[in-house]
């Protein structure tokens, strides 16, 4: 069963230089550590509702050869310094999950056992599985369920200088936009609604939400972050900006902010 939101996936080529730089913006970012056997490490920016993850290639022949996500970082990379590659969910009881979707012949890859080590050494572990077997590039999110519920660096939120508390709405454009309705509702069992001009709008629970929309190309078109506190600043707009406008700002409604 799904859950709720869990983390956005930010591939980027430097992660010394990304983490210096959403520092500046006044984002509280915390050394993840390395994904064992992927080739791959990161670093974390914890929020009240999930998380956002800076990942970046450690190991470029591990990377490859491990294939899958970690390959398409490196490839990605090649090209571009930073972007948004996808997001996860979170589930409760994946194999039902796996089973829902091999059900509905979205031939799922997992569940995986993954983990990672800590800058501290100590490490921990979560379950993964993909629709398709791939996720980032596409329209879909790929399922994570953490073997205890504090590995989620979610449960170590901590307060930003700049006032960003949550994330509230994911944007896709898609090249087939009722595939990906279906797989939502059928394979993840997740409510999708006509609720946008252009396309469809699917929740994900917590009050995060993905909105759907047909292109000519499969891209993750904004993340949108808020917070009661939110305002504007040089570091925010240099980030905005350096990211092409994916990330969005914008004052929580739920706290009531004009």
């Amino acid at each position: 069963m799904i859950v709720g939101f869990d983390h956005v996936v930010i591939a980027v080529a430097d992660l010394a230089a990304e983490t210096e730089l959403f520092t500046g913006a006044g984002f509280h970012v915390v050394p993840g550590g390395s994904h064992r056997g992927r080739g791959t490490h990161n670093a974390v920016i914890a929020l009240d509702n999930g998380y956002l993850e800076l990942i970046s290639v450690a190991d470029r022949y591990l990377a490859l050869r491990f294939g899958g996500n970690p390959a398409r970082a490196v490839r990605f990379l090649e090209t571009s310094p930073r972007g948004v590659m996808g997001y996860a969910v979170t589930a409760a009881g994946i194999e039902d999950d796996v089973r829902r979707l091999e059900q509905g012949g979205y031939a799922p890859s997992g569940p995986t056992s993954v983990s990672r080590e800590r800058t501290d050494g100590s490490v921990i572990g979560w379950r993964l599985a993909v629709p398709r077997g791939e996720s980032w590039g596409r329209s879909w999110p790929f399922l994570i369920e953490w073997d205890r519920p504090e590995f989620s660096p979610a449960s170590d939120a901590t307060e930003h200088s700049n006032g960003i508390t949550r994330v509230t709405g994911l944007s896709i454009t898609t090249t087939d936009v009722n595939d990906a309705v279906q797989l939502y509702r059928d394979g993840l069992g997740l409510p999708v609604t006509h609720e946008t001009p252009t396309g469809f709008r699917a929740a994900l629970g917590g009050d995060v939400t993905v909105d759907l929309e047909a292109g000519a190309s499969t891209t993750m078109d904004s993340v949108v972050l808020s917070g009661p506190g939110v305002g504007r600043s040089a570091a925010l707009d240099e980030l905005a900006l350096l990211y092409g406008s994916v990330l969005r700002l914008q004052p929580d409604p739920a706290a009531g902010n004009a």
